[in-house]
């Protein structure tokens, strides 16, 4: 190869090599940020909840993340004293399914998991089986609801998903 073509080759890889750079850097800076932003978040809530607790007021904390366990005393401080439940959102049972639908949220066992150390920790928990979603999850209910009993759920309750598009599709209508 002439020479000349080679530091052309070489000028291209340089600054291909400084664009990944900067691309690398953004991400990095991205993920600082969201980090930070997760731990401040994350502290608001202990807040909320050490409010209840010196309020005597009850708490009900419904979500999908496993990181509720980090309150584990304090929810059980609140379920003592003014009261407190835990209840985790589970769609799907089956992990492929889950991973397609919700790609950032933790599997639906590490979810079964954080009831099973929730009511361990003498935390009254339960599961939320939403969004059903007609032909996909619908069938998984049984299976999700026996996983969240056996985990130690003590109560359950399900959202259908609304699909604002097909409004009247498939409703019994009754003129009043």
């Amino acid at each position: 190869i002439p020479q000349p073509k080679l530091d052309a080759i070489r000028r291209r890889e340089a600054k291909e090599a400084e664009r990944l750079a900067r691309v690398k850097a953004r991400e990095d800076e991205r993920h600082r940020k969201q980090k930070e932003h997760d731990r401040k978040q994350k502290e608001r809530e202990r807040q909320l909840l050490r409010n209840r607790l010196e309020e005597n007021t009850p708490a009900v904390v419904i979500t999908k993340s496993a990181l509720v366990e980090r309150d584990a005393e304090l929810l059980f401080r609140l379920a003592k004293g003014p009261g407190a439940r835990v209840t985790l959102s589970i769609p799907f049972i089956e992990e492929a399914h889950a991973r397609a639908i919700e790609p950032y949220a933790p599997s639906p066992s590490r979810r079964f998991k954080t009831i099973s150390r929730l009511a361990q920790a003498g935390v009254p928990v339960g599961v939320n089986v939403a969004p059903i979603i007609p032909g996909l999850t619908d069938e998984q209910m049984p299976r999700i609801l026996a996983a969240a009993k056996e985990a130690g759920a003590q109560c359950a309750a399900w959202v259908l998903l609304r699909l604002p598009g097909l409004a009247g599709v498939g409703r019994l209508s009754r003129k009043l």
